[in-house]
């Protein structure tokens, strides 16, 4: 008895922590050919994004692809 319920009491962490989150099946389903086509596509757009490029553009650089990510 003593046996059984302790190793309940060891498994139960594992049993609980083992749950998933549906949110992870909805980004996993809003994953696509034409999504991953069109954040690159914008991605480079923005000309460069050398980290000494222009951080306070809102169209061209680094500071603009960060604010949009």
């Amino acid at each position: 008895m003593k046996k059984t319920l302790f190793l309940l009491l060891l498994l139960l962490p594992i049993i609980v922590c083992s749950q998933t989150d549906s949110r992870i099946y909805e980004i996993i389903n809003a994953v696509s050919a034409e999504r991953i086509e069109a954040d690159i596509t914008k991605l480079a757009n923005f000309g460069t994004r050398h980290t000494l490029s222009d951080t306070v553009s809102q169209t061209r650089g680094i500071g603009a692809a960060r604010r949009w990510i």
